[in-house]
């Protein structure tokens, strides 16, 4: 582990080398998460018949990028967070399909669509009154306002929603939405894994070190500062950066 760190020259910049080291975990796994996706068809078939049916999309990519974060447990909340937010959209939507099985269609009456759009409003502003964690929020209505208009146009949904006669697990665009996004976040969280997991207790241990090496120089300046008979502008100046940096640090 640290001579990855010397790699990215952290006794020169500790935190620079952390988040460059994160960055290049990001890089490769994207570009793995990618291969799917430029793979010619006919090479895989078990691979394509899986993209064909939607199961794995650009959404897998999409969710990886948004949830990744610098340490296991963090990523692990934007991921649970992320589910749940698509989780209450598929939910939302299986309710609306269950109501009105088909959505929104040429000969259905008025009444679908205006109470489709009512729903959906309320849906969207109790989800940001109840101020849930950002990856919810993002992922909750992201995912609804493609559900919703499908809903609210004519045309082929593919939504029936379960314990119903046309319900199929593989196909089902709520199915596929939880499958796609249960693949990025477990992709995402592998990435804190390799080459060694990036724990939050690596993470305060780095900081407690920190501290233990800025605060002393700080009592330092600030006795400096104060004895002296006339304020010194470059003591302050050194005070502030210094008290910059530890409130990052915590």
């Amino acid at each position: 582990r640290a001579w990855i760190g010397r790699l990215f020259g952290s006794a020169y910049n500790p935190e620079f080398a952390n988040n460059a080291e994160l960055a290049t975990r990001a890089a490769f796994f994207v570009v793995v998460v990618g291969l799917p996706f430029l793979i010619p068809t006919n090479e895989l078939p078990t691979l394509d018949y899986y993209m064909r049916k939607g199961v794995y999309t650009n959404s897998v990519v999409i969710f990886f990028i948004y949830n990744l974060y610098k340490t296991v447990g963090e990523t692990m909340l934007n991921v649970i967070c992320g589910l749940r937010g698509t989780f209450l959209a598929v939910l939302n939507a299986w309710f609306l399909y269950f109501l009105f099985p088909g959505g929104v269609t040429e000969t259905s009456p008025q009444y679908v669509f205006w109470f489709a759009v009512a729903e959906g409003t309320a849906f969207v502003v109790v989800l940001l009154f109840l101020n849930w964690q950002v990856s919810t929020m993002i992922f909750a209505v992201s995912t609804w306002v493609f559900f919703w208009m499908a809903f609210l146009q004519p045309g082929e949904d593919n939504f029936p929603c379960p314990f119903t006669e046309d319900f199929v697990f593989l196909g089902n665009a709520g199915v596929n939405s939880l499958i796609t996004v249960g693949i990025g976040g477990i992709l995402c969280i592998m990435v804190l894994f390799v080459p060694y997991p990036r724990w939050s207790q690596s993470e305060a241990k780095r900081a407690a070190k920190d501290l233990v090496h800025h605060l002393p120089s700080l009592w330092r300046t600030l006795g400096d500062y104060y004895c002296e008979d006339k304020p010194n502008s470059f003591h302050a100046d050194q005070i502030y950066r210094q008290l910059e940096r530890l409130s990052k640090m915590v």
